[in-house]
């Protein structure tokens, strides 16, 4: 009787073992940690999206490599808003020639 309760011993040890393992496999992959924004950070930069009016952006929630700190993401979504607002500025020909047309934006203000 004593050996088949070292033997239930053993194997709950090496289920408790295989448990923490399990666990721990979300952060580590293949041997490599694994980042992740939290459901607060993500909420955050969906807003700093919104707020710069590029909601379209797609940007990674996790990462085998380091994530951008929230500044450095939010210096990214005013970048793409002063793009996505130059681009969508209506443009007035300039000049052409016979191999080029030059054209410019009618109105170049942009307050970010």
């Amino acid at each position: 009787m004593k050996k088949v309760k070292v033997f239930i011993a053993m194997i709950a040890v090496a289920l408790g073992g295989l448990i923490i393992w399990s666990c721990t496999q979300d952060e580590m992959e293949n041997g490599q940690a694994t980042y992740r924004y939290s459901a607060k950070e993500i909420a955050t930069l969906r807003a700093m999206a919104e707020k710069y009016g590029v909601p379209e952006v797609v940007f990674p929630t996790e990462s085998s490599n380091k994530l951008l700190a929230l500044k450095d993401m939010e210096d990214i979504f005013k970048t793409f808003g002063a793009i996505k607002y130059s681009l969508s500025m209506p443009l007035e020909h300039q000049d052409s020639t016979v191999t080029s047309i030059t054209y410019k934006t009618k109105n170049h203000l942009f307050h970010h």
